[in-house]
């Protein structure tokens, strides 16, 4: 299987030039995550929401002026250079590059234009697709406890939001699930996190207040198709996984692409 049968195609761009406001709306409008940056139709860098949550908490552009936010434009904070891939080439390409540069997408390049995009979302979505379809069959289709992270750190809801990034950078994980006791109650992002560093907030802020409550989870049993399906599904990054109950590990979406993507790539 190569880029272009999964990859989406014609993605939205936006100007180098262009305020970030106009990303924002962009991204909210489309929910999506990443906008390939242009100039003069040139690709020059790409914008994640996590740029743009480092740089404006979300907030509305009142809401900046107020806490004296500077406005920026896209190109201040956009990632450079861009590594690409062409629609032709086979998909672990594109894969290679999402887990070796941990990021979240791969424009893809035609003639020195954008012809599509290929996420961690549009690999797992063509996995459970793929599965549905019959076209992998049950044995290639992994027990979810075969790909997930056993004995995950966690932490209290109680805690600060500082704790919280000071263990994600300590553990180099993205997610932490929020227990009270042997209880999930929630699960707090890296997201969450730069929302609050961007609104200056993330000393103040606690993280029962900023976690994603009763979290979607996972059983170690199921298969990771119903894993892939919730998360590209949900558009989420991360599940619980538990076990009558109690938290036994936690599945990502990095986890999850080399299988699923070994899996297309056997179709």
């Amino acid at each position: 299987m190569n880029v272009a049968a999964i990859m989406t195609q014609d993605p939205l761009t936006v100007a180098g030039k262009a305020r970030l406001d106009r990303a924002m709306d962009l991204m909210d409008e489309h929910d999506i995550r990443h906008l390939p940056v242009l100039d003069d139709a040139e690709l020059v860098g790409v914008l994640s929401d996590r740029d743009v949550l480092d740089a404006t908490g979300w907030l509305s552009p009142r809401q900046r002026e107020i806490v004296e936010a500077p406005s920026r434009s896209v190109e201040e904070i956009m990632q450079k250079p861009v590594a690409t891939v062409a629609p032709d080439e086979p998909l672990n390409a594109a894969l290679g590059l999402l887990i070796q540069r941990r990021i979240g997408c791969v424009p893809v390049l035609s003639a020195g234009t954008v012809a599509g995009m290929v996420t961690e979302i549009d690999i797992l979505r063509a996995y459970a697709d793929a599965c549905r379809k019959g076209d992998i069959g049950p044995d290639d289709d992994a027990r979810i406890e075969e790909h997930m992270t056993r004995e995950p750190a966690t932490i209290d809801g109680e805690a600060t939001g500082d704790e919280a990034a000071a263990l994600m950078q300590e553990k180099h994980v993205r997610h932490l699930p929020v227990t009270t006791g042997d209880k999930v109650v929630g699960i707090v992002s890296d997201r969450d996190v730069r929302r609050m560093r961007g609104r200056g907030q993330l000393d103040l802020a606690l993280v029962r207040e900023i976690m994603s409550a009763v979290p979607e989870t996972a059983a170690p049993e199921q298969r990771l198709s119903s894993a892939a399906l919730i998360l590209s599904a949900e558009r989420i990054s991360a599940l619980p996984v538990l076990s009558s109950g109690k938290l036994v590990g936690i599945t990502t979406t990095v986890d999850l692409m080399i299988p699923c993507a070994l899996g297309l790539q056997r179709i």
